[in-house]
């Protein structure tokens, strides 16, 4: 009797096989909703700070003069799922009209896909404009 050459996969090795690599797939389609929360929580700080951008660019271009005229305090409005808050206030540091700063604070909350919430902060200080030489 001579010996046979028997070349391939035994049923028990093509079985192994594919446990492995049915393993190895399942670990790796467990990644895709975490990247996918990822996205969706980087959309929503992007989304946060540009809300809050753009209200801080409003209010810095009303100038010193109107912010003044608006008084200390606070505002907000809702913009889609985002409450966008902005506070006025005033710096004093002397008696004279130039020694003084508004202080601009803009806070952006949101929910975050696991339910919870985010804030998003900016804070800036507007001077008034010096005229007559000082």
């Amino acid at each position: 009797m001579g010996l046979r050459n028997e070349s391939g996969f035994s049923m028990i090795e093509l079985l192994v096989a594919m446990v492995v690599i049915a393993l190895g797939l399942l670990s790796i389609s467990a990644l895709f909703p975490l990247g996918s929360r990822a996205r969706m929580r980087g959309e929503g700080i992007t989304k946060a700070i540009e809300l809050a951008q753009q209200r801080m660019e409003q209010l810095v271009e009303l100038g010193y003069d109107s912010l003044d005229n608006l008084g200390d305090g606070c505002d907000s409005k809702v913009i889609r799922a985002y409450k966008v808050k902005w506070c006025i206030s005033t710096l004093k540091w002397g008696p004279g009209t130039y020694d003084a700063l508004k202080i601009v604070t803009d806070t952006v909350t949101y929910i975050t896909p696991g339910g919870g919430y985010r804030k998003v902060g900016l804070t800036t200080y507007v001077s008034p404009k010096i005229s007559g030489g000082r």
